[in-house]
């Protein structure tokens, strides 16, 4: 029997900053994983780590999977010839990742922050959270999904409205789009939950899912992008 609650798992990529040197790179990106069965996932994701460690493809001194790891590692490594290694490496990390979450979660969904778009009166930390719970929202929208969602993001990604506001924010926005669209999320989303990554893998997943579409963005190359299509339910771009 499925579990009567679902998980979204929520993790960022890119520099939510608005003003100055940030401005340079003007996307950010959160990445959101949506799991009825989020021990699968993780037992899986942990093993593909353990897998990665023992083959020398990903260096044990890192113990969780990021699309956009330290690169310091494969320097002291492979010297001159690092960023050969690294980009090698980097790459066959990513699409093992990313194949992993295709077969294993049940949706995936991008919401991408163009910077140039935000209004001058917005913090960036507004911008953040309304990135946020707009996706949330969306995510809610899908026919699937029948019962409140626990919602978990990568510790210290919310920080200035501290986690109550941030609850009260989305809880506006949830209130908003149910009278927009007519529907009912059938009880109360409960508060959303801070983990720190090293411990709960499910987030390495939102970290692939945000790097990767960051990477479409950022480097204009949407080749691991394109390989979540198959779970994809909504990319949001701009505000």
């Amino acid at each position: 029997m499925r579990p009567e609650r679902i998980t979204i798992y929520v993790d960022e990529s890119g520099d939510p900053g608005l003003v100055g040197r940030s401005l340079d790179k003007p996307y950010f990106v959160l990445g959101f994983v949506v799991i009825q069965e989020p021990a699968t996932l993780y037992s899986s994701l942990r093993r593909l780590l353990k897998n990665l460690h023992r083959s020398g493809s990903y260096p044990k001194e890192l113990l969780e999977l990021k699309f956009y790891p330290p690169q310091n590692h494969w320097k002291q490594k492979y010297g001159e010839w690092w960023k050969d290694a690294y980009n090698s490496d980097i790459d066959l990390v990513r699409r093992k990742t990313l194949s992993l979450i295709v077969k294993k979660a049940d949706m995936v969904s991008a919401g991408v922050l163009d910077k140039r778009t935000v209004p001058n009166r917005w913090s960036s930390n507004y911008a953040q959270n309304y990135t946020f719970t707009q996706n949330i929202c969306r995510i809610l929208l899908d026919p699937s999904i029948s019962s409140p969602p626990q919602v978990v993001y990568d510790r210290g990604r919310i920080s200035d409205t501290g986690r109550r506001g941030f609850y009260h924010f989305l809880m506006r926005k949830v209130a908003h789009y149910e009278r927009v669209y007519d529907v009912a999320y059938r009880g109360h989303i409960p508060p959303p939950r801070d983990m720190d990554s090293l411990d709960e893998a499910n987030l390495w997943a939102a970290d692939m899912v945000a790097g990767a579409f960051f990477h479409k963005y950022d480097h204009n190359d949407a080749s691991y992008a394109d390989m979540l299509s198959a779970k994809m339910i909504s990319q949001e771009v701009g505000v």
